[in-house]
C-alpha cells in the first residue's frame, strides 16, 4: 500500500539568497543522522578543509538549528555546551559567540553580528597556529558530555529535517560579499522523528448531509503535538452510542486514519475516539448534519506559514501535503518572505537583508499552488511575507500578500516600485491585480506595525492571531512571544481609526506544518497553537475562498474549529448596515464549541458591551443595543471563550 504522505520529511535546503555559495571550501557533516524530538544529545558537526585553505586568523562559522538548546561556550557543566577542535597537529581553534538580536541586520558587513542568523544559533570557531589544508578537520562538538551529562544538548521538539550549515571567511577579512562568508555547498540534514503517540486529534467537516457519507479524520500525535508516524495502536470511534470504527493504524497511514461513517439524524454532531484499551476519550470538533449541504458553508485554512524555501523547513510539496492530509484544512497559503528589509535606504537595502526570494523560487511557488489545486477538495492561495521592517514609519511592519491569480509576479519590498506599502498598493491598483494585504503580528514589539498605513481597498484584513500571540489589544489573553506594544499598534487601535478590517488568523509556523502547529523560531519551547481562520462560502474554489476573504465572510480561531454564527439585523460578519435604517440593532450569536464555553463577549469601540456565560458546549442569545453611536458609527465583534482557554473572535459588523 502506498504511503498515505508521499513528501513527508522531503528536504528542501534553505539558502538565504545573499551569501555566496561556494564549491571549493570544504564539505561538512553531522552525526548522529537520525534522532528524537526533545531528545538530550551530543552532535559532532564536522568541517572538511577543500581546495581553499583556511588561514591563521581564518574563521569557519558554524550554525545551530533554531528549535535546538542554544549552544553556550562558558560552562563546561552547563547543557548546551559546545567545543571545537582540529585534526591538525600543529594548529588550533578558538571559538566564539556573538551576541546579537537575530532579527536586527545592518549594511556594515565589518561587523560580524550583522551576519543572517538565517536556519540556527551561530557558533565561530577561529584557526590558530597554523593554516587548514585540504583534509583537515574542524570537529564542533555540541552537548560536550565529557566533563558532565548535563551539559548535552537538546534536539528540537518538531519533528522534521533539520539542516546543519558551515560557512568559512578564509583569512578572517570578511572579504566575500554581504556578510564576508562564504557558505559550503552540500549542508547535512539531521532527521528529528516524532516521540511515541500519546493522544489524539479528531477532525470533522464543519457540515454534513444526513444519509450521506462522511469521513472523519484521526491523528495520532505525540507529546509535543507532532503527527506520530510510526503508529500502529488501536482506535475505537463512536458516533453516539454507535461503534463506527474498531481496529488499529497501519503502518502506510503515517499516523493519520480516515474513517468512513454515515450520519442518519440532522442536528450537531461530534464523535468520540480513544484507543480502545480505556485511554482518555476525544471528541471530534463540532459538525452540523443538515437535511441537504446548501447555503454557505464552514471551510477552515490557515493562511501564514513558511518552508525551507526561504524561511523555514520543509518543501512546498510537504507543506501543501501536510495541510490536506494531516491538519485537514480547506485553504492555505504558503507565505515565504519576499526579502528582509532592515534599512530605511532603498539604494542600500539589498545588503542588509536576512534573506531573498529570487524569481526562480517564486515560479516554484507558482507551480506547487497548481499542483495542489483540487476545487472542491483544496485550494492553495498563492501569498508572500512582505517582509519590510525598516525603521522608519513610511514602512509599516509585516504583511502578507495574497493574489487571486497564480500567475502575478512577486513585488519585493527591495523592488523599485514596490519599496514601501504605499508604492505596493499603487501598483497593484494601476495594473489592476485582485490582491490583499494582511498585516501580522502588529502589537510585537519586534517587528511592530504601523497604523499610521492603510489602504481601504486592499488592506481589508489583520491578522489578530497566530503562534506568535494576539494583537487584539492591551491585556488581551495569549500575549505576545517575545513582548509586545499595544499602545498604537493593536487590531483595536486600527478599528478605532475606523478602518474596517476583518479578522484573519494563521500558525506563522516555520516548521512546514500548516494548520497543525505548536512552534514559532527561534524558540526551544512550544508556542501557543497556531489559528485557523474560517471562511464562510457556498463553494470550495479559489475564486468563492478569495472573495470571502475579499468580502471579510470570514472568522478567526486559536486553532480549534469552533463554529460561530454572527448577524446583526440579518446582514453577516464583515458587513455594514446604515444607521438611520437601524437605530435599533439585534446582533445574534450562535456558538458551538469545541469544549465547554465559559463566556461570549460582545465587543464595541474597544470595551465589553455585553457577556453572556456558558453553560456546556452551545450557546445562542441576540443581544439589543438602541444607542446612538457619540461619533457617528460603531462596531461589534463577537469574542469567544472557551474554558479549555480556546478562542474565536467574528470580524466586525459596522453601522455608519
Amino acid at each position: 500500500m502506498e504511503k498515505r504522505l508521499k513528501y513527508y520529511n522531503e528536504v528542501q535546503i534553505m539558502w538565504n539568497g545573499m551569501e555566496q555559495i561556494s564549491r571549493t571550501n570544504g564539505s561538512v557533516s553531522v552525526e548522529p543522522a537520525d534522532v528524537s524530538v526533545g531528545q538530550d544529545i551530543t552532535a559532532k558537526v564536522t568541517y572538511t578543509v577543500g581546495e581553499d585553505p583556511i588561514f591563521i586568523g581564518g574563521v569557519v562559522r558554524f550554525t545551530i538549528p533554531f528549535g535546538f538548546l542554544p549552544p553556550q561556550i562558558d560552562m563546561p557543566i552547563y547543557p548546551g555546551y559546545t567545543t571545537a577542535r582540529t585534526s591538525r597537529k600543529n594548529a588550533s581553534v578558538s571559538t566564539f559567540l556573538v551576541e546579537n538580536d537575530w532579527w536586527k541586520r545592518g549594511p556594515d558587513r565589518k561587523k560580524t553580528e550583522n551576519v543572517c542568523e538565517h536556519v540556527g544559533t551561530h557558533v565561530w570557531v577561529r584557526v590558530l597556529g597554523h593554516a587548514l589544508e585540504q583534509g583537515d578537520q574542524i570537529i564542533l562538538t555540541y552537548g560536550d558530555t565529557s566533563y558532565h551529562h548535563q551539559a548535552a544538548g537538546r534536539t528540537c521538539r518538531v519533528a522534521g529535517p533539520v539542516q546543519f550549515d558551515a560557512a568559512t571567511d578564509q583569512r578572517g577579512t570578511l572579504e566575500a560579499h554581504y556578510s564576508g562568508y562564504y557558505l559550503t555547498s552540500n549542508p547535512p540534514i539531521m532527521t528529528i522523528h516524532p516521540g511515541r503517540a500519546v493522544t489524539f486529534e479528531a477532525i470533522l467537516p464543519s457540515e454534513l448531509e444526513r444519509d450521506v457519507p462522511g469521513e472523519i479524520s484521526v491523528l495520532a500525535v505525540d507529546c509535543f503535538h507532532n503527527l506520530a508516524t510510526g503508529h500502529t495502536g488501536e482506535l475505537e470511534c463512536h458516533m453516539g452510542e454507535k461503534l463506527i470504527y474498531q481496529g488499529s493504524f497501519e503502518p502506510w497511514e503515517c499516523g493519520v486514519k480516515k474513517i468512513q461513517f454515515v450520519p442518519s439524524e440532522t442536528g450537531t454532531l461530534r464523535i468520540s475516539v480513544a484507543d480502545g484499551q480505556g485511554g482518555k476519550e476525544i471528541w471530534s470538533n463540532p459538525a452540523v448534519v443538515l437535511d441537504k449541504l446548501e447555503g454557505p458553508r464552514h471551510f477552515w485554512g490557515d493562511l501564514h506559514g513558511h518552508t525551507g524555501i526561504q524561511w523555514g523547513r520543509g518543501s512546498g510539496r510537504s507543506y501543501y501535503e501536510f495541510a490536506r492530509e494531516v491538519a485537514q484544512v480547506d485553504f492555505c497559503a504558503l507565505t515565504d518572505p519576499d526579502a528582509g528589509r532592515y534599512t530605511n535606504n532603498n539604494e542600500t537595502a539589498m545588503n542588509s537583508l536576512s534573506c531573498y526570494m529570487t524569481d526562480e523560487q517564486w515560479r516554484g511557488i507558482q507551480e506547487v499552488n497548481r499542483q495542489f489545486y483540487e476545487p472542491g477538495r483544496f485550494v492553495p492561495l498563492l501569498g508572500y511575507e512582505y517582509h519590510n521592517d525598516a525603521p522608519d514609519p513610511e514602512f509599516g511592519g509585516d504583511r502578507n500578500v495574497y493574489y487571486e491569480s497564480y500567475d502575478e509576479p512577486i513585488r519585493r519590498c527591495v523592488d523599485e516600485g514596490s519599496y514601501t506599502p504605499e508604492q505596493l498598493w499603487q501598483q497593484i491598483r494601476d495594473q489592476k491585480v485582485r490582491a490583499i494585504t494582511v498585516p501580522h503580528h502588529t502589537a510585537k514589539k519586534v517587528m511592530l506595525g504601523s497604523w499610521d498605513l492603510h489602504d481601504e481597498e486592499f488592506q481589508r484584513l489583520v491578522e489578530i492571531y497566530s503562534s506568535w500571540g494576539s494583537s487584539e489589544g492591551a491585556g488581551c489573553e495569549f500575549p505576545i512571544i517575545g513582548g509586545s506594544i499595544y499602545e498604537n499598534h493593536s487590531v483595536q487601535h486600527a478599528l478605532e481609526k475606523g478602518y474596517r478590517l476583518g479578522f484573519v488568523t494563521g500558525s506563522d509556523s516555520h516548521a512546514g506544518t500548516p494548520g497543525y502547529a505548536y512552534w514559532v523560531f527561534p524558540s526551544d519551547l512550544e508556542s501557543y497553537r497556531g489559528g485557523l481562520t474560517c471562511v464562510l462560502t457556498d463553494r470550495l474554489d479559489r475564486k468563492s475562498v478569495f472573495d470571502a476573504l475579499w468580502n471579510r465572510r470570514v472568522y478567526a480561531t486559536t486553532g480549534e474549529r469552533i463554529l460561530l454564527d454572527v448577524s446583526l439585523n440579518g446582514v453577516g460578519m464583515g458587513q455594514e448596515l446604515p444607521l438611520a435604517e437601524h437605530p435599533v440593532r439585534h446582533l445574534t450569536v450562535k456558538v458551538s464549541g469545541t469544549g465547554e464555553i465559559d463566556r461570549v463577549e460582545v465587543i464595541s469601540m474597544g470595551h465589553t458591551v455585553y457577556r453572556h456565560m456558558g453553560s456546556g458546549t452551545e450557546l445562542e442569545f441576540t443581544f439589543t443595543d438602541s444607542s446612538v453611536p457619540e461619533h457617528g458609527w460603531l462596531y461589534y465583534y463577537v469574542r469567544v471563550h472557551q474554558k479549555t482557554k480556546a478562542m474565536a473572535w467574528s470580524s466586525p459588523i459596522w453601522v455608519s
